[in-house]
């Protein structure tokens, strides 16, 4: 996966359908998601599935905490590798 797509912030009813037809417009196959267990309970288990009825190729990234993570250069690196 290359290239970054500008980022972008929905708050609404319909982000989650909105993040669908985002990817598409990105001409996207594959997607990496990345959440703690926390969103992956709340909404990151029905992005992954909206994004793979979409046809799309995704990889999910779970950290295993559910508190205590933070956006330092250890868990920036753990993405980094999971995007290559």
């Amino acid at each position: 996966m290359t290239g970054a797509a500008e980022p972008r912030v929905v708050i609404t009813e319909s982000a989650l359908e909105e993040l669908g037809d985002y990817v598409q417009r990105q001409r996207r196959s594959e997607v990496l998601v990345v959440m703690d267990r926390n969103t992956e309970q709340a909404a990151g288990r029905a992005v992954v599935d909206l994004l793979r009825k979409r046809r799309l190729v995704v990889r999910e990234l779970v950290f295993p905490q559910q508190s205590g993570l933070h956006a330092d250069r250890v868990s920036v690196d753990v993405v980094q590798i999971g995007r290559a």
